[in-house]
């Protein structure tokens, strides 16, 4: 009997220890599913942005080379008005 209770502290201690890396860990991987799913977030505004943006200069480009034809065929039209005189 008087051997358990000098192996009492070190079982207290075993158990005490055991259950704080067990806390430890299981708030460790709540805050790093908190930071995927941040930064899944993050990640899936980016990738809307950039096809926003994307987009918006498919646009601007296919205006562009509206007005280059436009400005290509008013300068043919040009040449045959000339060509004519």
């Amino acid at each position: 009997m008087n051997n358990f209770y000098d192996v009492l502290p070190y079982l207290t201690t075993i158990v005490i220890a055991i259950g704080g890396a067990y806390l430890t860990v299981k708030v460790t991987m709540a805050e790093m599913r908190k930071d995927i799913h941040h930064l899944k977030e993050k990640l899936k505004e980016e990738v809307d942005d950039k096809k926003e943006i994307q987009s918006k200069h498919e646009e601007a480009m296919k205006e562009v080379r509206d007005d280059v034809k436009a400005i290509f065929r008013t300068l043919t039209k040009i040449q045959v008005d000339i060509a004519k005189k």
